[in-house]
């Protein structure tokens, strides 16, 4: 490979349906190719999600496009960041006119330009990234029972936690949709965490559901959660000795999605998508 290039990778798994959804885009505007990737995890149906498919990208692009020419760095990400955040949280009240019912869904999604990456998640969806330098360079945190400050968040507002779901019903305190759990409160908050980081030539961006994250002991018929270590081996596999892609990276998505449903017997749906960085500008 000598350019950018994303490959995705997607299993219904054991559920009956595929609620899963992906999204990825480039487009050229002010002499700067901008790149778009995300995963949208639907629940309660795929209504949801499939809407946020469509929508996220296509206004997000609109919104950047609706930019004038910026030369400060630091103010563009700003910008852009402002875009995304504004986009994602106008999506909920967009949802409200597509009668989605008790539907909802998470999300993670990145904006790559120059040598930017602004990642933006909400609830259990994440984002990994890679590079052959510092390893491991960025995860993001769950929205959930399992981060302190969301735990903290909701308690302040009145919220709780039974058996490990949010007010009793939902395992993510962030989301999209989701309108039958929803009050005046915002205990289910609808604002992405949004966090930006420069990139280098040969780095891995990892999308991904939470499908991915969850293991299943069949023993025990217990769950856990997996971390990017442990999925580290299948990512370094991607590199030659001189660091750069080699063909294993073609398949790294679909052998992401086969070590979580045979290695980790994950029964949630599995999505991966990934962008190979091979050139910065």
């Amino acid at each position: 490979m000598n350019y950018n290039v994303f490959t995705s990778c997607s299993l219904q798994g054991l559920r009956p349906d595929q609620e899963d959804r992906t999204f990825y885009n480039k487009f050229y505007h002010n002499s700067t190719n901008f790149y778009i990737g995300g995963v949208i995890d639907g629940h309660f149906g795929a209504k949801t999600s499939h809407f946020l498919a469509n929508y996220i990208p296509s206004q997000i692009e609109a919104g950047i496009k609706g930019l004038g020419y910026q030369n400060n760095n630091d103010r563009k990400i700003d910008q852009i960041k402002n875009i995304g955040k504004q986009v994602v949280m106008g999506a909920d009240e967009s949802l409200k006119k597509e009668n989605v019912g008790e539907s909802g869904a998470v999300l993670a999604f990145f904006i790559f330009f120059d040598t930017n990456l602004i990642i933006f998640n909400l609830g259990d969806c994440f984002v990994w990234v890679y590079n052959p330098i510092d390893k491991i360079q960025f995860e993001t945190e769950a929205h959930s029972i399992e981060n302190e400050k969301e735990v903290k968040r909701v308690t302040d507002l009145g919220g709780n936690f039974r058996r490990g779901y949010c007010m009793g019903r939902l395992q993510p305190t962030r989301v999209l949709g989701d309108f039958e759990s929803k009050d005046e409160r915002e205990i289910f908050s609808v604002e992405p965490e949004i966090t930006a980081i420069k990139l280098i030539t040969n780095s891995i961006v990892i999308v991904g559901s939470d499908g991915l994250t969850s293991k299943h002991n069949l023993e025990t018929d217990q769950y856990s959660h997996v971390e990017f270590k442990d999925y580290i081996d299948l990512v370094e596999n991607c590199y030659d000795e001189s660091n750069r892609f080699n063909n294993k990276s073609h398949t790294l998505t679909a052998d992401l999605c086969s070590k979580a449903l045979d290695t980790h017997h994950s029964s949630d749906n599995i999505t991966a998508l990934c962008l190979f960085i091979n050139e910065l500008y």
